[in-house]
Formats: structure tokens, C-alpha cells, sequence
């Protein structure tokens, strides 16, 4: 056992038992009748000594005291059987002494076999209460402990709680006192290591996501050392974060490809109209309208597509990149067909500075 047990002081073994009230010695003389005999005066004090016998046993000087005179019972039944062989020997049948000899040994034999028995079935309902009570004290411990958590069953952490251990170390105990004492120090041992499996838990659990989707063997790892559970959350996450930034690698580089395959075709068909440079200049300028559309991009930007604007770092969604990246590419097959020389160009870029700067107000109030 641990240091736990020096809690406890040593105790002796074997409890000590009161003085067993002396019966006085039967003498009886006959010759061919009884000629003297203090049998009376001996039944009254073996009644006397019978009506004293203590039978309601609960602590360990009742189980020594019980002991002790479940002994001197037998002893008495063997010299009253000796006394009547005596007075057998000198006359061939008194029935009196022998009826009053026999009476006397049976309800000495009678109170001898109740205590045994007392002591064998009361010592061993007590060492069982003993050994439930401290039993049923761990559990409630642990299931205290246990409530705490939500992520995990604490219960089925626990291996090194069971209602054996406790008969275990009560073998070979042989005084109530002694029982108490074995398990109380075993409770103590149990409870100090629930406590410590309690903290550990608590710890890796501080460590984890809130998705615990990685973390489905939860209850076989959490018992880790805590240094060893971090990195084993840390080497999951990482890897599902690769695992999602190649997704959307995969992603852009197909919508690139769609791109880059529709937009020659969006080009040529382009090139092949026939357009008036003034009607065009024209449309141009009918169809660009100065007011900004700043409020749409207010609220486009605040429906959490592109968050942390002002920490150095920008959150954008997926769907968000892809379409910025198709239109780069239309902007550059603009560009590469000249756009720049086009009738109203300089009009599309008064307006587009124009929202470049209620864009740069609005980030300021992000």
C-alpha cells in the first residue's frame, strides 16, 4: 500500500478479552447415596454465569469475550462430564444427579453453539458492511468526478475500482478495528488516484477543438500525459487544415481551367461584331451611372465572405475566391483585347475611382 496507510496507527491483532466469570468446582461424594454435593449451589451459579453470556456482538471485545467463553463452556461441559463419570464410578445410578448433571451440560452446550455461531455470522455481516460502505464511498466519489465532464465517461477511465480489492485487503484481518482501518486507507489510495485522472482529463480536454469530429477514439486517448495529447491533437489538426487547403487548390485550379476554356470562345465572338465606336460610346455612357454601388458591396462584405478585414489576415470564403479569380481572368482578357482604347474607358475608370474610394470609407468603419 501507498503512504496512504501511514495514516492509520497500528493496532495489535488480537483484542483482549474480559475476565470469564469462574465457576466453583462441583464435588460430589456418595456411597451408594449421595452424601454430599454442592450441586445446588452449583447450578445457581451455572445459571447465573449462562443469563450473562453476552450475544449481541458489535465490536471487537464482544467477538474476543464470545471466543474466550465459547472456550470456557467447552472446558465446563468436559469437567461436568468427568464429575458424573466420578459419581458413576461410586454407585451405580443416582437418576437425580445424573438429570441435574445433564440439564446443566446441555444448556451450557446450548449457549456454546449459539455463539459460535453468532461469531461466525455477525463478524462476517460486519466485515461485509465494512467493506460495501467503503466501496460505495469510491463510487460515489468517481461518479461525482464524473458529471463534470461531457465530452467523455469518466467511469470507464477508471480500471482500478472494484468491490474485490476491498475483500483483498481485508484477508487475514482479524479484528473489526483492523478491517476499518485496511479499507479506509485503500478508500483514501483509490480517491487521491481518481483525483489524478480527473486533472489529467481536464487538461487534454482544454487542448481540444470544438469539433471534436477528429477525436471519435476520445475515450482511448484522453488518459495520455499531457504533452503527448497535445501533439496528437495538434498533428490532427494540421493535417485536416492541409487536407482543406488542397480542396480548395483543387478547387480554384478547375474553375481556372473552366475559365481559361470559355473565355477564347467569349472573345472571338467578341471580335467578330461589328460595333460602331460611337454607338457604343454612347451605350457606354448611358449605362454607367455615377452613384456608387458601394452599398451593395457593403453588403456583400458583411455577410461574413470576407472577415478580419483590419487584422493584417483576411477569412474568405471559398465561392468568394472563385468568383474574384474568374474576374481577374475577364479582366485580363479585357485588357488584352485593348480595352484601354475603348470609347468610354476613361468614363468606366472616373467611376471606378469613384467606389474605390467609398470602399476605402467603408473598411475604415469595418
Amino acid at each position: 500500500m501507498t503512504n496512504s496507510k501511514q495514516e492509520y496507527e497500528e493496532i495489535s491483532e488480537i483484542a483482549q478479552s474480559k475476565q470469564i466469570m469462574q465457576l466453583p468446582s462441583l464435588l460430589i461424594r456418595i456411597n451408594g447415596e449421595v452424601t454430599s454435593s454442592n450441586l445446588p449451589q452449583f447450578k445457581e451459579a451455572a445459571e447465573l454465569f449462562i443469563s450473562k453470556i453476552k450475544t449481541n456482538l458489535k465490536v471487537d471485545d464482544d467477538f474476543a469475550n464470545a471466543e474466550e467463553t465459547i472456550k470456557f463452556c467447552s472446558d465446563a461441559e468436559k469437567k461436568l462430564e468427568l464429575a458424573k463419570t466420578s459419581a458413576i464410578s461410586q454407585t451405580a445410578s443416582i437418576d437425580e444427579l445424573m438429570k441435574t448433571i445433564n440439564d446443566i451440560k446441555e444448556s451450557i452446550r446450548e449457549k456454546r453453539l449459539i455463539l459460535e455461531k453468532l461469531v461466525k455470522t455477525q463478524k462476517e455481516s460486519i466485515k461485509k458492511e465494512i467493506i460495501d460502505d467503503a466501496f460505495s464511498s469510491c463510487c460515489q466519489h468517481m461518479n461525482d468526478i464524473s458529471s463534470m465532464f461531457k465530452s467523455v465517461d469518466f467511469t470507464k477511465l477508471v480500471k482500478f475500482l472494484s468491490r474485490e480489492i476491498f475483500a483483498d485487503v481485508c484477508k487475514n484481518k482479524r479484528t473489526i478495528e483492523s478491517l476499518r482501518n485496511a479499507t479506509d486507507a485503500l478508500a483514501l489510495e483509490i480517491k487521491i488516484k481518481l483525483d489524478g485522472l480527473a486533472r489529467t482529463v481536464h487538461k487534454n480536454i482544454a487542448h481540444l477543438p470544438d469539433d471534436l469530429s477528429l477525436f471519435r477514439d476520445i475515450q482511448e486517448i484522453i488518459t495520455k500525459q499531457e504533452d503527448d495529447f497535445k501533439l496528437l491533437v495538434q498533428s490532427r489538426t494540421e493535417e485536416q487544415k492541409r487536407k482543406k487547403e488542397e480542396e480548395i487548390r483543387i478547387a480554384i485550379e478547375k474553375a481556372k481551367e473552366t475559365e481559361l476554356t470559355e473565355s477564347p470562345k467569349a472573345i472571338q465572338k467578341e471580335n467578330n461584331k461589328d460595333i460602331n465606336n460611337n454607338d457604343f460610346a454612347t451605350t457606354r455612357t448611358h449605362n454607367c451611372d455615377k452613384k456608387s454601388p458601394i452599398s451593395n458591396q457593403k453588403k456583400e462584405y458583411t455577410n461574413a465572405e470576407i472577415s478580419n478585414f483590419d487584422k493584417g489576415e483576411v477569412t474568405i470564403s471559398t465561392e468568394k475566391l472563385i468568383a474574384l479569380l474568374k474576374k481577374e481572368l475577364m479582366l485580363e482578357a479585357l485588357q488584352g483585347c485593348g480595352v484601354d482604347n475603348w470609347d468610354g474607358y476613361d468614363y468606366a475608370m472616373d467611376v471606378y475611382e469613384s467606389s474605390l474610394k467609398d470602399f476605402n470609407k467603408l473598411k475604415q468603419t469595418e
